[in-house]
């Protein structure tokens, strides 16, 4: 027992399933190095999955379960098959990489409203003393309900953010 005046530290779990992701999602079609999916359980939820190398899960495993921010896209679930690491993660609609700014007149605020909504999700991942010079436009995706999202990433993948779509006078490049 507790005293109520003692304050305790919650830790999430991410639990690992020992057993083959297919046998619970059902395949859509893939999406570069993702599959999109369609949980067994549910019709209407889509999830994308995506096989990653064994260290990239294991070289920081006890922050897996901290990540859980309104800009970060989530991390459902991990299998592990046949010495495989898949993890299940939040479906997000559209990447910022395959929108073609150019089209679009965006004004001021509409500009500063993408990069607020990137930069706490930027600030949420810098306080996990995770680094975040490496993402890429490719990490920013808008979700199903018009959330703006930075997608899974690893830290030690190497990608540059470019803010700017359009060629600045002085930069066409901008590192976070």
């Amino acid at each position: 027992s507790t005293d109520s005046r003692t304050p305790q530290k919650v830790r999430s779990v991410l639990k690992v399933l020992l057993k083959n992701p297919w046998d619970n999602y059902s395949y859509i079609r893939h999406l570069g190095q993702t599959t999109l999916t369609l949980r067994k359980a549910s019709s209407f939820h889509l999830a994308d999955i995506r096989e990653v190398p064994p260290f990239e899960v294991l070289k920081d495993p006890l922050i897996l379960p901290q990540i859980k921010h309104p800009n970060i896209a989530t991390i459902e679930e991990i299998y592990c098959y046949n010495n495989r690491i898949f993890l299940v993660i939040e479906h997000l609609n559209v990447s910022f990489a395959q929108l073609d700014f150019q089209k679009y007149d965006l004004e001021e605020r509409e500009i500063a409203t993408i990069l607020f909504e990137v930069l706490k999700g930027v600030a949420y991942i810098s306080s996990l003393r995770l680094s975040c010079r490496n993402f890429s436009q490719e990490n920013i995706w808008l979700s199903f309900d018009k959330n703006i999202k930075l997608g899974w990433f690893f830290p030690h993948i190497k990608h540059n953010i470019c803010l700017f779509t359009r060629p600045s006078p002085r930069s066409s490049r901008a590192q976070v």
